[in-house]
């Protein structure tokens, strides 16, 4: 067989990440056996790669849809280490596809993922005290505008962002700590500084200024439900991986006796968690033994003390937009199905419990849901750094389903909501 007579075609409806793709192989060979392996990298140069044997037909092809985006959402690092699929820029994600006959490749073929139609405009904040990214479409009606902030990964979250615009949605993914002019940290982060970002938002002619809405991911659902619990412009908040606990400031990715949020320059209460002395023989005896670590047992050991962490519950009972929470019961990070029912609770206790909704995924970790990750692209479980390795939770195939499931679940609550 020659390589001219192999014929890879792919078939796409859209290049949006958001939606499948299929492949057609033509290699004029009835009922042979080939490999196919698919390669990625993300925004951090990691390469995530997977493989699959596939059987061409009596006709000597291959057809590959379903199975397709499996393949894709299983790939892992190529360094055989648990890695962080980190895609939050906007560029587009370039699949790289080989045909093997086990031996040698025989064709290749390449696929580029977008994140940004061609009807959305970008536009990088510069000055205004604020550091931030807005996507937003071309249309002479005014949009509804949102928000989205991240957790203490740090993410800034262009690429989730430009998938939102495409829907007809004006989105700033924006950055409140660990960039340019920011603090380094979770530590002493005003809500004023949200509030310009709407501020912002609200003097573009394209905006609609009664349909607001912001969307935070773990630490960035604290600072979404806050700012939503203290002002009242906010038609929709979505809170995922939440807490429902205003919890301390971060530096470093590691917690400090300060607080994570002011208002009015004073600071937010904030449950500082107590790390014991078995706690630090259990972390660092995984990083010499390199076992993998989860941070969800230090976490429930220090909400076992009920009465200290309801004093720093985050006050969603003060929230007049409708909420979503999306958690799942994997999560490796933090109790986030607990903090969500317990939310859940309080806001029925308020509010007509129709404008909200909490969604569990079964299975699925800490990162697991729109923003925090996007469909069709490899699974984040854990992330290696040096000698140790964090484990956030879930499977590829619970997080592939929950990911997807969720990009849904987000744009139905927005409609519903805006």
């Amino acid at each position: 067989m020659t390589e001219q007579k192999i014929r890879i075609e792919i078939q796409e409806q859209s290049t949006l990440v958001t939606e499948s793709f299929s492949l057609q192989i033509e290699t004029e060979e009835a009922n042979k056996s080939f490999r196919i392996a698919i390669s990625t990298k993300d925004d951090r140069s990691h390469v995530f790669v997977a493989s699959m044997d596939v059987l061409t037909d009596e006709h000597g092809t291959i057809n590959m849809a379903n199975d397709l985006m499996k393949l894709i959402e299983s790939r892992k690092s190529k360094d055989g280490k648990e890695r962080m699929f980190v895609k939050h820029s906007d560029a587009p994600v370039t699949f790289e596809l080989e045909l093997t006959d086990r031996e040698n490749v025989i064709a290749k073929a390449t696929v580029a993922r977008t994140f940004l139609t061609d009807n959305v405009q970008k536009e990088i904040i510069e000055g205004e005290g604020l550091v931030g990214t807005v996507y937003y479409p071309h249309s002479e009606e005014p949009k509804p505008a949102i928000v989205i902030v991240g957790g203490s990964d740090g993410a800034h979250h262009e690429s989730a962002a430009a998938l939102l615009a495409s829907k007809g949605y004006v989105v700033m993914a924006l950055a409140y700590f660990g960039k340019a002019g920011l603090p380094k940290g979770i530590v002493n982060i005003p809500l004023e500084y949200v509030d310009d970002a709407f501020t912002y938002l609200k003097k573009k002619t394209i905006v609609d200024n009664e349909r607001l809405a912001m969307i935070g991911h773990s630490r960035g659902s604290e600072l979404a439900l806050l700012y939503a619990s203290t002002y009242s412009s906010l038609k929709a908040v979505i809170g995922v991986a939440p807490s429902a606990v205003q919890f301390s400031g971060i530096q470093n990715f590691q917690p400090v006796a300060k607080p994570a949020w002011t208002y009015n320059g004073q600071p937010f209460s904030f449950f500082a968690a107590k790390q014991t002395f078995s706690d630090m023989l259990s972390f660092f005896g995984h990083m010499i033994t390199r076992k993998p670590f989860k941070g969800l047992e230090a976490m429930e050991r220090n909400l076992a003390d009920q009465k200290l962490y309801e004093e720093h519950l985050i006050p969603v009972e003060k929230i007049d937009a409708s909420v979503m929470l999306v958690a799942g019961t994997d999560d490796q990070v933090q109790p986030a199905v607990f903090f969500s029912e317990l939310m859940e609770k309080k806001l029925q206790d308020h509010h007509d419990r129709t404008k909200n909704r909490v969604i569990i995924h079964e299975g699925a970790g800490h990162f697991s849901a729109f923003p925090s990750h996007l469909p069709h692209l490899p699974q984040t479980l854990g992330d290696t750094n040096a000698a140790m390795t964090m484990i956030f939770g879930g499977t590829r195939e619970m997080n592939a389903e929950a990911t997807n499931k969720s990009w849904e679940e987000t744009l139905t609550f927005l409609e519903e909501s805006l």
